[in-house]
């Protein structure tokens, strides 16, 4: 059973996606592909009274040879969001059927010019970037607040 990583999440962070798990990559290899959740959106944590975005992915979406990508960004004014014409997507994975709620596009430079930008195959070294990254920002060290 694939349980989620533990992080340390201040108030004031919605999760808006979380699929990151404690499993290794050769654990969900299927041929040259990883599966599920190796893939571009795993983790997405939002704090709108900030105006920031902190968003993990692994990049290449299910390339074994690809490594995580933690990004924060700031945002300077409501964000601008792209159109929608979807509102969720649903597919199945395992057996099991998920269904995503789909959320709009960030659009503008916040995400050429992030506050952090971090790489790493190591998922120990990404939870412990992601709890340094979110005690910075509680305590007013990184960012514009």
């Amino acid at each position: 059973m694939m349980r989620h990583h533990p992080l340390q999440i201040p108030s004031g962070w919605l999760v808006a996606q979380n699929h990151f798990m404690d499993v290794a990559p050769a654990e969900t290899l299927e041929g040259d592909r990883l599966d599920f959740p190796f893939v571009e959106d795993i983790l997405q944590l939002r704090n709108d009274h900030l105006r920031m975005t902190l968003d993990l992915g692994w990049y290449p979406d299910g390339d074994p040879n690809g490594s995580f990508r933690l990004l924060l960004i700031q945002w300077d004014a409501p964000p601008n969001h792209s159109d929608m014409p979807k509102r969720s997507i649903t597919t199945k994975r395992n057996g099991i059927e998920y269904t995503y709620a789909l959320q709009p596009v960030l659009l503008g430079d916040a995400w050429s010019d992030p506050l952090v930008d971090f790489s790493s195959t190591d998922q120990n070294e990404v939870v412990a970037q992601i709890n340094d990254t979110l005690a910075e920002v509680a305590q007013g060290r990184l960012g514009s607040q």
